[in-house]
């Protein structure tokens, strides 16, 4: 056996390292076209643009084509606005296709990667012992966040109805026969119904389903979530020794976990042996955290829609408070035991904020702190409720 995984003459090390490298450049690229995405795509009705929306259509166009075809047809202004519009903006439009193909040919060399080091292609090497070497879990763990993370980075910066539109332009324009992977690009891109830009809550079992679209093996993406929990892969406690600092130290594959466990809904929804391990020793002092450079979730809220997760998220989360350390409070108000719900009491908080605990230290330091933490703490367990009352 080589003596490094990660040494020029061994093939195994060198397509994962490959594949690791080629994930980092789609993510380069779909930060720089967030970017550039065309104003005809903005929802301003202030844009010079909207002359091109009624050529503009989503996947309607892959069950009534012929209808849609015979609208443009039936007019020369019509059909003189579409080859306008594609010839404006073909440059751009090609670059967010090549994109989203580039995502199914990672996802498509990860799957063969996989496929042969199962099967003993990779002579030296099977998954136990890829996962053994240090530089091996490194990249086995990073090959499968990094396709995570496109998932997540696609529908944050280009939303369904976006992407839908600009794979049927191009597919109108240059004809499917001649567009590699459309199906799977159709597949990967189609509109999930979440909207980055709204407050509303996330659809029905988002963003797992859209996880789920093309399935990863149920073995590995275990695998690598028990490697996360378990191993600190990046080798850096010698330099954050102390106990207090964990949060610090496993900060970078808090995120990659974060990630990877929409591969394994189940464990998110039903594990409580595993969640608990997961929460303590990764989010316990940080729920805040990087699943790409620059882009930050809090796990109450992403997590609030997954009942056992929450749970011991907000076991964290959550300040200590009379519902569950009743303390005497002074004047006649309700008795703090009478308030054994957290969203009741959260909001006999928002109406009395001088009781939330620090509160008074905080109003000090920011005008209307004290009042501002009492409805954020509000409205948090209220939102909370509500999904696990519709689940």
């Amino acid at each position: 056996m080589s003596a490094s995984l990660i040494s020029e003459d061994n093939l195994c090390g060198k397509t994962l390292l490959h594949m690791s490298a080629s994930g980092s450049s789609i993510i380069a690229e779909l930060l720089r076209l967030k970017d550039n995405i065309p104003e005809v795509f903005s929802d301003s009705d202030e844009s010079q643009e909207k002359k091109y929306v009624p050529v503009l259509i989503d996947f309607a166009y892959l069950k009534r084509g012929e209808e849609f075809e015979r609208k443009l047809n039936a007019s020369t202004g019509m059909l003189d606005l579409d080859q306008e519009f594609f010839d404006n903006y073909q440059p751009i439009l090609m670059r967010f296709y090549t994109l989203f193909e580039s995502i199914v040919k990672y996802l498509s060399d990860y799957l063969d990667f996989l496929d042969k080091l199962q099967s003993g292609i990779f002579i030296q090497y099977t998954t136990d012992i890829v996962l053994q070497d240090v530089d091996g879990k490194q990249l086995m763990c990073e090959c499968l966040y990094l396709y995570g993370a496109m998932l997540l980075l696609l529908e944050r910066h280009m939303p369904g109805p976006m992407r839908e539109k600009i794979v049927i332009a191009v597919m109108r324009h240059q004809g499917e026969m001649s567009l590699e992977h459309h199906e799977d690009v159709c597949k990967l891109i189609r509109s999930t119904g979440y909207d980055p830009n709204s407050t509303d809550k996330h659809p029905k079992n988002y963003p797992e389903n859209f996880f789920s679209r093309f399935a990863i093996p149920s073995n590995i993406v275990r695998l690598l979530v028990q490697t996360l929990q378990s191993d600190d892969i990046y080798r850096v406690a010698r330099s954050f020794p102390s106990p207090e600092h964990r949060s610090v130290r496993l900060a970078n594959q808090a995120g990659m976990l974060y990630v990877i466990l929409y591969f394994a809904p189940e464990l998110l929804h039903k594990s409580d042996t595993a969640m608990r391990e997961t929460v303590d020793r990764h989010f316990g002092e940080n729920w805040i955290i990087t699943i790409y450079m620059g882009h930050v979730i809090d796990l109450s809220h992403e997590w609030a829609r997954y009942k056992v997760s929450y749970k011991f998220v907000s076991a964290h989360t959550t300040p200590p408070g009379p519902f569950l350390n009743p303390i005497p409070q002074p004047g006649r108000q309700k008795s703090p035991r009478q308030y054994p719900d957290p969203v009741e009491y959260y909001e006999h908080l928002e109406a009395k904020p001088h009781l939330v605990p620090g509160s008074q230290a905080r109003a000090r330091a920011v005008p209307n702190g004290g009042n501002s933490y009492a409805r954020v703490l509000a409205q948090k367990h209220r939102s909370a409720a509500a999904v696990h009352a519709e689940e």
